[in-house]
């Protein structure tokens, strides 16, 4: 990519544009992984019940699912990589996958550490606020959502309210910087045939903002029409798209018809143009041409 760093609107171009020319190629695909996503939301157990046959169905369904989502995933990678739809409608299970869930694990271990140390540092500045504000946590019976929410709603309109929603809001910043500067994990776990996990890190340097606003360019404005289509929908059918097996695959194909590859097209593009042009796989990636890691 050009010295100015990734163009934004280009990125954008090239998410919409995968989006449109794999509608067909993903359709079958998007139709199982869809249908295995409601079916491991139906088959969770109702809250309370002790039934060991309904856990083992759940469970079972719950796996399968992720398993689509991984195969998923990858194809919709190969397929804006290389054009590649090789196995059942796209779907297989194999090296790509592997690589793929290995990355996962390694990069949501990482984000489970930062939560954590996120939720101590909050939880550490909401103590004083909750004292400023008189407001006593200990005495929330644990459930209570409302009367959560509303010990919270005090805490806020204290006088450490301030502060502490500016914790939150560089907390959850933060969090958001991680996930742009290792956004490319994935598609380059699939591009390269290996686990990139970290490896990526330095392509993205100084280009988390134009990453989030070519994201938010292609990702936003499909995820609000999924939203209103479907809201729109469950009105005139009686589903809703939280609820009963049909607004749950409804949902979710919707996501992965138009969501799941756009990010992908844009994901490839982002990965072509910050990938180092001689990258050696047997030493750790450079960030950029003319740049340390």
């Amino acid at each position: 990519m050009a010295d100015g760093g990734v163009p934004i609107l280009e990125s954008a171009r090239a998410g919409y544009a995968f989006m449109r020319a794999s509608l067909r190629t993903v359709a079958p695909a998007a139709v199982m992984f869809a249908a295995a996503t409601a079916l491991a939301g139906v088959a969770a157990p109702a809250p309370g019940s002790n039934a060991a046959g309904a856990e083992i169905i759940s469970l079972v369904a719950t796996m399968a699912s992720i398993l689509f989502g991984l195969a998923y995933s990858a194809f919709t990678y190969r397929l804006a990589l290389r054009n590649d739809a090789s196995g059942f409608f796209g779907l297989k299970i194999g090296r790509d996958e592997s690589n793929l869930l290995g990355a996962a694990i390694v990069v949501g271990f990482f984000f489970l550490i930062v939560i954590v140390v996120c939720i101590v540092i909050f939880s550490i500045a909401l103590l004083p606020a909750a004292a400023q504000a008189k407001v006593d946590l200990g005495s929330v019976a644990p459930g209570d959502k409302a009367a959560l929410l509303e010990a919270f709603g005090a805490i806020f309109k204290g006088p450490g309210g301030p502060y502490l929603i500016a914790i939150a809001l560089g907390l959850a910043g933060f969090i958001i910087w991680l996930s742009l500067r290792l956004f490319l994990v994935y598609v380059a776990t699939i591009a390269e045939g290996r686990i990139m996990a970290f490896s990526t890190w330095g392509w993205t340097k100084g280009d988390t903002l134009r990453i989030l606003a070519a994201a938010m360019i292609v990702l936003f404005p499909i995820a609000l029409v999924i939203g209103l289509s479907l809201a729109v929908l469950g009105q005139v059918l009686g589903t809703s798209a939280f609820g009963d097996a049909a607004g749950m695959f409804l949902q979710a194909l919707a996501q992965n018809l138009f969501l799941a590859p756009a990010a992908s097209g844009l994901a490839v593009f982002l990965y072509r143009g910050l990938r180092p042009p001689d990258l050696d796989l047997t030493k750790p990636p450079a960030a950029k041409t003319g740049q340390t890691p």
